[in-house]
């Protein structure tokens, strides 16, 4: 009977280790994934804020231009103005 119960405790022994080492693994996967979705979102969050002053720009721009038309249009009207 001893031989059984220490066979038994060897297996235990060995599934325990087993098991500890497929922990292990899986915590190192989980730690790697983990890993790679910060570095995606802060690649997305660098892309966005990209847009964001890309954007801001063109309004910038789009503003500067309406502005410049505007002054034409006004400049127009004074010189149809003064002709009458």
């Amino acid at each position: 009977m001893p031989d059984v119960e220490n066979h038994t405790i060897r297996l235990l022994q060995e599934l325990r280790e087993e098991m500890r080492q497929n922990f292990a693994r899986t915590d190192t996967n989980f730690s790697r994934l983990e890993a790679k979705m910060n570095d995606g979102f802060a690649h997305l969050s660098e892309d966005i804020e990209d847009m964001r002053r890309a954007f801001s720009g063109e309004s910038v721009l789009g503003r500067m231009a309406a502005k410049s038309r505007l002054t034409d249009l006004e400049r127009w009207v004074a010189a149809i103005e003064s002709r009458s």
